[in-house]
């Protein structure tokens, strides 16, 4: 179970108290409101092709190697710390040399928020379990 709140500073969607939901459905919320925009991780041409709308993140996510870091997986199951895209969404997160936290220019609130983080973690380091 997600549940969401609007944050007016941001004008946009935030999840409020779902760590504890390890389902990708979760993950997928965050997504969604936050990565699979225009212009971002979403369309024709995605950024770094990773297509992260409803549908089709899953399958470029795992485990697909890190277009930036070819060394590391975008998700490895069972491990977020050795996870390329929970990295990239860290503060201070070990990143590409000439790349920048996600989403694109966050700074303070624009952030993907601790409790995001979280979840995103959560589900990383128990398998991230596919879509039901």
């Amino acid at each position: 179970t997600v549940r969401l709140a609007w944050t007016q500073s941001t004008q946009r969607y935030t999840i409020v108290l779902a760590a504890a939901d390890t389902s990708f459905a979760a993950v997928q919320a965050i997504f969604t409101s936050n990565c699979a925009l225009s212009g971002c991780h979403t369309g024709p041409a995605p950024a770094q092709q990773q297509d992260l709308s409803a549908g089709n993140a899953f399958r470029n996510l795992v485990p697909i190697r890190s277009t930036e870091d070819l060394a590391r997986f975008r998700i490895n199951p069972g491990d977020a710390t050795a996870s390329y895209l929970y990295q990239k969404i860290i503060e201070g997160g070990e990143i590409a040399p000439g790349t920048g936290r996600m989403p694109l220019g966050c700074a303070g609130e624009t952030c993907l928020s601790d409790e995001e983080i979280a979840l995103i973690e959560d589900w990383i380091n128990t398998g991230a379990a596919p879509p039901q």
